[in-house]
């Protein structure tokens, strides 16, 4: 009588561990980390493509790239968000840029 010490009791009992925490969210926290990371991304590059215009001595004016690309893939709601939080993060650097707040919200 010699057990095989290799054997496990109970070995299709055992649940494999699910590391993937996207999928365990349900549809609406989904399109909510979307939209999130969507308006992240277009904030970034709100602010990014103008500086490197400017660095580059380019005249081209890229500060709307973000929102447009936004409300083209999110909607209305997430463009807005963007172009708000564009224009307040631009008047660290720039304190006229508040006035165009209205404007790229429009």
């Amino acid at each position: 009588m010699t057990e095989e010490p290799n054997k496990e009791p109970n070995k299709g009992s055992k649940k494999a561990l699910n590391l993937d925490p996207i999928s365990q969210l349900n549809d609406g926290q989904k399109n909510t980390l979307y939209v999130l990371l969507l308006v992240l991304c277009g904030l970034g590059l709100n602010l990014l493509l103008p500086r490197l215009m400017g660095s580059l001595g380019l005249p081209l004016y890229l500060d709307s790239i973000g929102t447009l690309s936004v409300a083209a893939m999110g909607g209305y709601v997430p463009g807005v968000i963007t172009a708000f939080a564009t224009n307040g993060l631009n008047t660290i650097f720039d304190h006229e840029a508040i006035y165009y707040a209205i404007l790229s919200i429009l």
